[in-house]
């Protein structure tokens, strides 16, 4: 019996880490209850390189189609850098970029009803490779 107790404790820690924001392996989860489970979920921005690689979650039944949209710095409108075909759930931007300076992205869904729905927005900082 103390076996199986010790076993449910293991399996509903494990449970609970796999829900939070950020899991022990450094990797940026959605938690299980987020009320916009209708939008995409950005979940990871890479540079590789002279890259960045864009990664999300498709959240969303009968899109058509997802676009990245980029800002640059705090401040102005989030521009469109490119598309992908819906259930695609990754993009590399080739830039350009600035040496030091940190671009935001949010991930638009394009629904075949025509609406659109945005991701959460996550930041990067370039650093010339």
């Amino acid at each position: 019996m103390k076996w199986k107790s010790i076993s449910f404790l293991l399996l509903a820690l494990g449970t609970l880490l796999s829900c939070t924001e950020d899991s022990p392996l450094g990797i940026s989860q959605r938690i299980l209850d987020d009320p916009d489970d209708h939008a995409p979920w950005l979940t990871q921005l890479t540079q590789n390189g002279a890259t960045i690689q864009v990664d999300w979650i498709d959240n969303v039944a009968g899109e058509s189609g997802f676009s990245i949209m980029r800002r640059e710095g705090d401040t102005g409108s989030f521009l469109q850098v490119g598309g992908v075909e819906a259930d695609v759930m990754t993009w590399t931007d080739a830039g350009p970029f600035t040496d030091e300076l940190v671009y935001y992205y949010v991930v638009r869904t394009t629904l075949a009803s025509g609406g659109t729905d945005d991701s959460n927005e996550m930041q990067i900082e370039y650093n010339e490779p």
